[in-house]
């Protein structure tokens, strides 16, 4: 007796791929780690002193938090009490991950060369990617251990009230993922230098200043402008993030600011930094510009989506216009940064990279975003120009739908100040790639590119000013700033006359101009340079071909004699 077989509904096929390449990757990762990861965790398990430093954080952190809480308890109520626990605990925290996760993470790779095993880790035959994951999971599992130790801590401000549980829920999970942003940058810091000695001293002296700049921006100071949009969440507080997660009233601005800004801040430059680790990681003969190009690509769409996002709560054409001009001047300034890390390009793929292309079959858009000097700042040029018209179409149409009554944004105004930042932005693309297809010593070319643009941002003020004087404050002498990049404020000003706009308008052509003849002179040079070495190359191979043609000949003449 046979049973009739059931019909099944088969699920669709890419979900089907979906669910069984995650099944694949959860299973592949569980059964085989990362080998990286495994050797430090059982290295680190070996050293007596982590159960001390574990507990001494803890202790200190429990003296700082009952000395806060003993002081405030003697002139405020309960919740009060609980509220400045709370933000004591996560700004102590903040600093500790801060701190503490560059410093350990610098060790990581610059220890392994300078011990002299960085060479055993690359004959495993383990990829850049594989040493990179493991050495950041070793030194995040790390960090990750001292938030898990002060959680304890933290649960004391439960005790008083004035926080919600979720409220200190949310702020562990950004102290883990901060942990990973500075984790990401101490590694970042340590795939570059060779000594584990300077890689901390370099990485401490970037991360103590730049985490109270963050903590006081991004604290305090946000904290303010946040209170104004919801009054629950208390005015100047410096963790102020998870609170407004439960305290804030949902729209727009809530998606936005808990959760477009947040992912924006964090997940961008932690990409980056783990590009530029593997980058760092990779032979210089190999492939080390696809991941930074793709993460170019990535970041600039999820800035224009930003951008664009950003104008749907606003009602008047005046806050359009501010936030076109703030969108603009962000997008001038990521170039700048994309500028001076792609002159580190290399001319033309390499041999190596260009036989790996041709076994594997790699198809135009993939060689395309590989290495090589021209397709590089033709990306980068391409994609400034589609983000700005993008973002400005994105604010005319936003303008076509705002509500009646309203202002209108000053088109005429925009106008000027894009078309002047669009050319000053062709200028800075045109002054990287001429500047790299005439040097090959790349921190040298950056010094000299950051003095240019240094020198225009402060020298047409100062002759401005001279001139000023000497002509008794016209206003025409604006017009002699017109070649520093800030003369696009001026051009923000609805009372500037027409020598103001004129002296503006011109500066932007002549911008655009020197940048595309920069361009134009660099790709030539660049072309030069590598059809040159491709002759002498093939006048060397042609050479050893000729040897081992008459090596190869006088022994058949040995032979048949």
């Amino acid at each position: 007796m046979s049973a009739e077989p059931v019909a099944t509904a088969e699920p669709a096929q890419g979900a089907t791929g979906l669910v069984e390449r995650l099944r694949q990757a959860i299973a592949r990762h569980s059964s085989a780690p990362n080998p990286i990861w495994m050797r430090e965790m059982r290295q680190s398990a070996r050293l007596t002193r982590t159960p001390f430093v574990l507990m001494s954080l803890t202790i200190i952190a429990t003296m700082i938090i009952a000395g806060v809480g003993g002081s405030v308890m003697q002139t405020q109520r309960s919740d009060a009490v609980g509220q400045a626990l709370f933000h004591t605990f996560f700004s102590l925290a903040f600093f500790v991950v801060a701190w503490a996760g560059p410093a350990v993470a610098a060790n990581a790779i610059a220890s392994e060369r300078e011990g002299r095993t960085w060479e055993a880790v690359v004959l495993t035959g383990m990829s850049p990617k594989t040493i990179a994951r493991g050495k950041f999971l070793s030194a995040f599992t790390a960090i990750a251990s001292y938030v898990v130790m002060l959680a304890p801590v933290g649960a004391l401000c439960f005790l008083f009230g004035g926080v919600d549980f979720l409220e200190v829920l949310i702020g562990y999970v950004y102290l883990f993922a901060l942990s990973a942003l500075f984790v990401a940058f101490g590694l970042a810091i340590s795939s570059k230098l060779a000594t584990s000695r300077g890689a901390i001293m370099v990485t401490l002296l970037l991360s103590v200043p730049a985490s109270a700049t963050i903590f006081g921006t991004f604290g305090p100071g946000l904290g303010q402008a946040v209170h104004g949009l919801w009054e629950r969440v208390p005015s100047g507080a410096p963790v102020w993030l998870p609170m407004a997660y439960v305290r804030g009233e949902l729209g727009v601005e809530y998606v936005l600011l808990l959760f477009v800004v947040p992912f924006v801040v964090i997940a961008v430059p932690a990409w980056f930094l783990y590009e530029s680790t593997v980058a760092n990681l990779t032979e210089p003969t190999d492939d080390r510009s696809s991941g930074l190009k793709r993460w170019f690509i990535g970041t600039t769409l999820v800035l224009v989506l930003a951008a664009l996002s950003a104008m749907i709560p606003l009602i008047t054409g005046d806050q359009i216009l501010i936030a076109l001009v703030a969108d603009t001047t962000l997008l001038l300034l990521f170039v700048l940064f994309c500028v001076s890390v792609f002159m580190g390009e290399p001319l033309a793929p390499s041999r190596r990279v260009r036989y790996a292309w041709d076994r594997s079959n790699v198809g135009r858009v993939s060689r395309w975003l590989g290495p090589g000097m021209e397709p590089t700042f033709q990306l980068v040029l391409g994609a400034t120009v589609i983000a700005l018209a993008l973002v400005s179409v994105g604010g005319l149409v936003r303008e076509m739908f705002l509500p009646r009554g309203s202002t209108s944004l000053r088109f005429d105004v925009f106008a000027r100040f894009v078309s002047y930042f669009g050319g000053f932005t062709v200028f800075v693309i045109g002054l990287g790639a001429w500047l790299r297809a005439r040097s090959t010593n790349l921190f040298g070319q950056r010094i000299v590119f950051g003095v240019i643009l240094g020198g225009l941002a402060i020298v047409p003020w100062i002759i401005a000013l001279v001139l000023g004087i000497a002509l008794r404050g016209s206003d025409a002498t604006l017009s002699f700033a017109c070649a520093s990049p800030l003369f696009g404020f001026v051009l923000l000003d609805h009372s500037a006359n027409g020598e103001v706009v004129a002296a503006g308008f011109v500066m932007s052509v002549i911008f655009a101009g020197t940048g595309f003849a920069a361009l134009g002179s660099a790709f030539r040079r660049a072309r030069g340079i590598v059809r040159a070495w491709e002759e002498r190359q093939d006048q060397t191979d042609a050479a050893f071909a000729a040897e081992d043609a008459a090596l190869e000949a006088a022994s058949r003449n040995a032979a048949s004699s």
